[in-house]
């Protein structure tokens, strides 16, 4: 912003941060299956399968509830062109090249 504005430097001269939080509810499912198992019986001569249906219900719910939050800042700057003052400014090109990093 404060290249596309036509400075050099920029000074922080306040800051808010907000936290907004709010709960959760818990997530839940309920699942069902249907599989045919396979049992084998072996006696001393052979060995006889059996095929059945199975049926396989399964539930789960999310017992602990989740927090989702949302962070603001609010920051308000003096910008500046030409010599840097020393006192906790930054200058807009290197800022701008460390952002461009991640």
């Amino acid at each position: 912003m404060t290249q596309q504005q036509g400075y050099d430097w920029f000074v922080i001269t306040s800051h808010e941060t907000f936290v907004e939080s709010e709960k959760v509810k818990p997530s839940s499912s309920i699942g069902v299956a249907y599989q045919r198992k396979i049992a084998r019986d072996c006696g001393l001569l052979s060995c006889q399968s059996r095929s059945r249906p199975t049926n396989e219900v399964s539930m789960g719910i999310n017992a602990g509830s989740e927090t989702k939050s949302e962070v603001h800042a609010i920051l308000e700057i003096r910008m500046g062109k030409g010599t840097q003052p020393e006192t906790e400014s930054y200058h807009a090109q290197e800022v701008k090249q460390n952002l461009q990093q991640y």
